[in-house]
């Protein structure tokens, strides 16, 4: 009876933990799959985004150029309303003397409270972001820029100053974006504040499009007047920008293409450049979903096995209570009863298991998951499907199995021979053992790219780099600033770049020898300082000097030059569209080794880089090892000094490339969690299934030992199903995981490959945790004396 018991308790909190790590995962890719909808008109909003090809170079962008909406709102009859949006993703601004940095400062049309649901607390939606220099600033910034008014209206008319002495007044408190929503907002500034915005017209991307239409439309049928659209607008602007016809444009293989995108598509369908955040992939809640079911079904797996195991040794008891009159009916509904009962309990615990887990699943994931989520109606009927289907499974083999055979069948034994086959058994734990190996192999694997990404060389020596940000505010004290830091005790160099590295996004229109062709590259700007500073290594030519000629030269990265088919830089010359219809050259004077300045999930691109006159935008200090600490407080010091007021940001360059890959980091900590769950659960399956074995073998144990077989041989003897199943399991999984896992490495440029230690670290875990768990009970059952075992038998 005791036995009985511990069957019953290691079968309800191992459903438990499997129904509460499914729920979690049910939770999370609820949240992910719900993004934006909370739009009244989510079903008919659209991001109109861009994509083309120049001289061979891809570019795909979620920008587009600001004169398109417009266009957009005349020319197609479909389009109810348009709106363009901007973003700084970290913005330095003063309050009276307080200093702060904005994280998600938004720029948006007048319309923005209409065409969104954002909800605006305080102020006139149709007024708000009206002309230049309005300030819409959200509920969570007010408190902490203003100290929590009680009364939101007493900060109309304050005043923010913005970067380089730039001042916005304060018109409206709106409610912060939910936290499903693809972009949000601490501060929305009038778009009208953006001054010569409108002289980049239809091409040159500076701006978000989002479109409104009338009705649903079929993407099929927005792209098609897209297209159309298009085809007329590039290339008037081709023609007056460029003076480049469509039809010599196209001749070179080169397009540029306009594409529209469900607003509730965007966070799990979109990975476009300069997206407002970065999105998820739809592919990882998929990878999660698979990770529920297979947790979902090893922790059914375990119920059922141990339930239909535990109730086989109840075939006597069924025999017995039907000679004394027991009525089928009576005992098919005790037998379900009991699984329910149990399965309800196990769900109940399981909530247990949830609250507790909830919090540290936030953390990990960057959620704001609550209980509260679970009243979804979906889910409301997972739950109750679930109870449904594994209460019956549970009990079906007792109810509709053994309440059928007559009692001579049981009471004689036949029963032994073939209803407790051990086959359905057997197969259900292996296909435990399959899943859990293809986790652990899938775990390793994803493992071994993340740490590759994180510690991939860069091409430049990354360490020791401080990335100073909102250099902008020095103004006019730039140069004396960089010279007194370059005084500061452990600092060995300090530069000025528009951008650093990974977040150099800079894009120009390249040209060489051949005016008809032109390419698409990234552009670097920085001083004559930046090549010691970063580390970068010339393969040709020189670098910068920091003579006035320079600001006339052009070095290009591998990339480019092979891109440009230039093998020297003697006697070179390049042409950069530094502004629309103007065409500059300059004087090619080196060639500098490909390194990355984007994300190494990235390829490298063609790279231009340029002497600017005021590239101060960011700062790069590079300090020495042992004088980290102090270099930073001088350098603080002397930035309040300096700046003006604006707050000190700064971030180390190699941590910037790890924060990159944020998000893979959790995915990664996320499936290593469940695949350990889920292996825990299957090592509780296997340990249930084994002291069931070794009990229902006792008798068979006893004859063995009192014939003379030593303990080894017991537990060899109760081992070997076992080690069967894993064997065939692993035989079976290890060739699909890894076919699986190199097509899954195939989109990231730089990958490992699938290590044979991986597989073999899996199937050795997995029989390690079998024979721990089999030899355990095992040991236990050679352990007892076979007189008693005989006796009680």
């Amino acid at each position: 009876m005791m036995r009985q018991r511990s069957y019953a308790w290691v079968n309800v909190v191992g459903l438990a933990v499997g129904i509460a790590c499914t729920l979690l995962l049910a939770l999370y890719v609820q949240d992910e799959w719900s993004y934006d909808n909370f739009h009244t008109d989510s079903n008919r909003i659209y991001r109109v985004a861009s994509n083309g090809r120049l001289q061979g170079t891809d570019f795909n962008t979620a920008e587009t150029g600001p004169l398109l909406a417009g266009a957009i709102q005349k020319q197609l009859p479909e389009v109810e309303s348009v709106i363009r949006l901007a973003n700084w993703p970290t913005f330095p601004i003063q309050v009276d003397t307080a200093a702060f940095t904005e994280r998600y400062l938004l720029l948006a049309d007048s319309n923005f409270f209409s065409f969104f649901d954002f909800r605006l607390l305080v102020g006139d939606a149709s007024e708000v972001l009206k002309g230049d220099g309005k300030l819409v600033i959200s509920e969570t910034a007010a408190k902490r820029l203003f100290r929590a008014p009680a009364d939101y209206s007493t900060l109309f008319g304050r005043q923010v100053k913005l970067a380089q002495g730039y001042k916005a007044t304060v018109v409206g408190v709106a409610a912060d974006a939910p936290k499903a929503s693809h972009f949000h907002y601490s501060m929305i500034l009038s778009l009208g504040s953006w001054r010569g915005l409108e002289e980049n017209g239809f091409v040159v991307g500076k701006v978000k499009t989002y479109i409104k239409t009338h009705q649903v439309q079929t993407i099929e049928s927005l792209n098609t007047a897209l297209k159309r659209f298009t085809e007329n607008e590039i290339a008037v602007e081709l023609k007056q920008r460029y003076d480049i016809s469509k039809e010599s444009f196209a001749q070179f293989g080169n397009f540029v293409e306009l594409f529209a995108q469900p607003l509730t598509d965007i966070h799990l369908r979109s990975d476009l450049e300069n997206e407002i955040e970065p999105n998820n992939r739809v592919a990882y809640t998929y990878l999660f979903g698979f990770v529920a079911l297979f947790v979902t079904i090893i922790a059914c797996i375990n119920f059922v096995n141990l339930s239909t195991a535990r109730s086989a040794s109840r075939a006597k008891e069924v025999g017995v209570r039907k000679v004394v009159g027991a009525m089928n009916h009576k005992l098919i509904f005790q037998f379900l009863f009991e699984s329910y009962l149990y399965t309800l309990l196990s769900v109940g615990l399981s909530f247990l298991v949830l609250v507790l887990c909830l919090l540290p699943f936030n953390l990990v994931t960057d959620k704001a998951l609550s209980l509260s989520d679970l009243l979804q109606p979906t889910l409301l009927w997972v739950i109750l499907l679930y109870i449904l289907f594994i209460g019956l499974f549970a009990g079906a083999y007792p109810a509709f199995f053994l309440t059928y055979l007559s009692p001579s069948q049981i009471l004689r034994g036949s029963l032994r021979s073939g209803v407790t086959s051990h086959r359905v058994r057997n197969v259900l734990v292996g296909f435990q053992f399959v899943i859990s190996i293809a986790l652990m192999i899938a775990t390793l694997v994803v493992n071994d790219q993340m740490n590759y990404l994180q510690e991939k060389e860069y091409g430049f020596n990354e360490d020791r780099v401080l990335n100073i940000l909102h250099a902008v505010n020095l103004g006019s004290r730039a140069s004396a600033f960089v010279e007194e830091v370059s005084k500061v005790a452990g600092v060995e160099s300090a530069s000025f770049a528009n951008r650093l590295p990974p977040n150099v996004d800079g894009e120009v229109l390249v040209m060489h020898n051949d005016q008809r062709k032109q390419y698409l590259m990234r552009l670097y700007e920085m001083d004559a300082a930046h090549l010691k500073t970063m580390g970068y290594a010339m393969t040709r030519g020189r670098f910068f000097t920091g003579d006035s000629s320079d600001f006339h030269s052009i070095i290009l990265n591998q990339t480019a030059a092979d891109e440009l088919n230039i093998r020297d830089t003697a006697q070179q010359t390049v042409s950069v569209f530094t502004q629309p219809n103007v065409a500059t050259t300059f004087k090619l004077i080196g060639i500098v080794r490909d390194f990355h300045f984007r994300a190494a999930n990235y390829p490298i691109e063609p790279l231009v880089l340029l002497q600017s006159r005021a590239p101060n935008l960011e700062l790069a200090v590079r300090v020495a090892p042992d004088k980290v600490s102090d270099a930073i407080s001088s350098i603080s010091r002397l930035w309040n000094d300096f700046s003006g007021g604006a707050p000190f940001e700064y971030s180390w360059v190699k941590d910037n490339f790890r924060k990159s890959y944020q998000h893979q980091a959790r995915v990664r900590e996320v499936l290593l969690l469940f695949t350990i769950v889920a292996v825990a659960l299957a090592a509780l399956g296997v340990l249930g299934l084994a002291a069931y074995a070794a009990e229902h073998r006792s008798k068979e144990v006893g004859i063995r030992k009192a014939l003379g077989a030593q303990r080894l041989q017991i537990v060899a003897m109760i081992s070997k199903d076992f080690a069967l199943l894993v064997g065939v399991a692993f035989l079976v999984t290890a060739p699909v995981a890894w076919i699986l896992m190199e097509l899954w490495l195939q989109q990231f440029p730089y990958h490992v490959n699938v290590s044979w230690w991986s597989i073999l670290a899996a199937g050795f875990v997995t029989v390690a945790i079998t024979f721990a768990a089999v030899s355990s009970q095992a040991l236990k059952a050679a352990s007892v004396d076979p007189v008693k075992s005989l006796k009680t038998e």
